[in-house]
């Protein structure tokens, strides 16, 4: 499959990048340099128009708590499962654009993310009994709330990975999938993995893992890759206003079944089952997780097509205009040919 090249973004696929993409990326986002006057006064706005929310009962009797954006005649619903320490306000943005598009919108906040139930004394700590709690909260919300004849999944980080196994082990009928940055290896820098795995036992599972702790303003505006995108900076504010809304480390717990996650996912008889479409977008200047299992799932699920966007770090829709714009034109090509 041939590689095309830009400054930006290498697509793996059948179609040039070419000076079309890039004029809708920068006509088609908000503007960043006044960003938080547009999201307070328009895509606000906007998005309340359709929203309605509530809660729906997870696994073990788990709070979740979900959107819903519904159109009339709306080209596809799309699901969005977020990724890990987010919750549903974060994608604001990408839901005001899929709108705008034509596309009904379903979000929820995971267990122990957002708004949803809690599951460690640390209010701020990402802790799980088990991954695949994760996948049949997803199969509930799908089955019994969201109502759709087309159905794409748009995942980013964990939520990609929910998603992966959410196809290898239910019985539901997807028509297309967005992966964002699937985690599929962990990065743990500056700390060796195995160190980390060591300390992933019972005693010390609701525990952080180190690097890992509890939310911290000052630290997340100074001292963070994304500290200069205005995206990123009205983000971390909205959340810091909103303390239930804030999760900000990992536990031991989380992290050693997130593992078993990966592992499970590249079983031999586990890739067979996969035959949904995929778009797998992979970024090149991601930090958090690593390319290597990206490309072999690629190469191992014959349904999947991958994307990579160089100059993106992970969270991609914290970027600028140019690399966010052209990201969205992609996916709105992709999905508009399923």
């Amino acid at each position: 499959m041939p590689l095309y090249h830009s400054s930006d973004i290498i697509f793996v696929g059948d179609k040039m990048c070419d000076k079309n993409l890039f004029e809708f990326a920068n006509n088609f986002c908000i503007d960043e340099n006044n960003y938080a006057t547009q999201m307070d006064e328009e895509v606000l706005p906007f998005i309340s128009q359709y929203e309605k929310s509530g809660y729906f009962i997870g696994v073990d009797n788990t709070n979740l708590f979900y959107r819903k954006f519904e159109l009339e005649n709306s080209k596809a619903t799309v699901v969005i499962v977020h990724g890990f320490t987010e919750n549903s306000q974060r994608y604001d943005e990408l839901i005001y654009y899929f709108l705008k598009q034509n596309y009904s919108v379903y979000i929820y906040d995971q267990r122990c993310h957002g708004l949803s139930d809690r599951l460690s004394e640390t209010y701020n700590m990402v802790y799980i009994k088990k991954f695949d709690d994760y996948v049949e909260d997803l199969n509930k919300f799908l089955n019994e709330y969201v109502k759709s004849s087309r159905i794409i999944l748009y995942g980013h980080s964990m939520g990609s990975t929910v998603i992966i196994r959410f196809l290898q082990t239910q019985n539901f009928n997807v028509d297309f999938c967005i992966l964002s940055a699937p985690m599929l290896e962990i990065s743990t820098k500056p700390y060796p993995t195995k160190v980390v795995n060591l300390y992933s036992n019972a005693k010390a599972e609701k525990k952080y893992c180190p690097g890992h702790n509890d939310f911290d303003l000052e630290n997340r505006l100074n001292n963070s890759d994304y500290k200069n995108f205005p995206r990123y900076i009205y983000s971390v504010k909205k959340e810091s206003a909103n303390p239930k809304l804030i999760t900000s480390g990992a536990s031991f717990g989380w992290f050693k079944e997130s593992v078993r996650a990966i592992k499970n996912i590249f079983m031999p008889e586990n890739l067979a089952k996969i035959k949904t479409p995929i778009a797998l977008f992979q970024y090149g200047n991601d930090k958090t997780v690593l390319p290597n299992n990206q490309n072999k799932f690629a190469k191992l699920v014959p349904s999947c097509g991958i994307y990579r966007i160089n100059k993106s770090l992970h969270n991609i829709y914290y970027m600028n205009n140019k690399i966010l714009g052209t990201y969205l034109q992609k996916i709105f090509e992709l999905i508009e040919s399923v």
